[in-house]
């Protein structure tokens, strides 16, 4: 088969799956058809349209699809805001998959906190720290266009971020002031500092 007849064979094969990937209704088998096509191609943005669809479908079959692709960090962000404007559908449908995402670490924890808007799970990844995570989170909230998720994790910043930064400046700034009014006392805290380091 010359190089022509392969292209225009790829080109048919991801019209064709584009095709499917546009339909109104679905079911597994068309998912896994679609699937299997994204595998095999190689160009992004062909890619990226058969793939949109996914992240709009009811199928459990591509709705498992879209809680894997959370934790690939390079996941595009268009993608990444469908799957959060649909953050309720998919919590209701599959759940127990993205909370499995929470206990993976990474950059799927923080975007399956965000998914689920699980405060308790938000507090853990910002006051946690692995660093991937808390960043996904953030980004999350920065590339959703629901202002629940944003009043959710401001909420949250504000009180477990910004709160402890700023009482932890404040005594820093309090510190200094009182060593600059008693330099003594400032003396005879280091005094104490090192008495504690050097008593086992």
């Amino acid at each position: 088969m010359g190089r022509c007849a392969v292209v225009g064979h790829q080109t048919q094969r991801w019209h064709s799956a584009s095709i499917l990937a546009h339909e109104p209704t679905v079911d597994d088998e068309t998912v896994g058809q679609v699937i299997a096509s994204l595998r095999r191609t190689p160009e992004p943005a062909v890619a990226f349209a058969l793939e949109a669809p996914l992240f709009a479908w009811s199928a459990k079959v591509a709705q498992r699809h879209v809680v894997a692709r959370l934790a690939d960090r390079a996941l595009d962000d268009r993608l990444l805001r469908m799957a959060l404007d649909r953050r309720n559908v998919l919590a209701a449908s599959v759940g127990p998959e993205l909370r499995s995402l929470l206990a993976r670490g990474g950059t799927a924890t923080g975007r399956a906190a965000a998914m689920l808007d699980d405060r308790e799970a938000i507090t853990r990844v910002l006051q946690g720290h692995d660093i991937p995570a808390i960043l996904g989170l953030l980004h999350a909230c920065a590339v959703s266009d629901r202002r629940g998720l944003d009043r959710t994790v401001d909420w949250v910043v504000s009180v477990h971020v910004a709160g402890p930064r700023r009482r932890s400046d404040g005594e820093g700034v309090a510190g200094r002031e009182r060593q600059a009014r008693d330099p003594a006392a400032g003396r005879g805290a280091r005094v104490q500092r090192r008495r504690r380091r050097a008593c086992p």
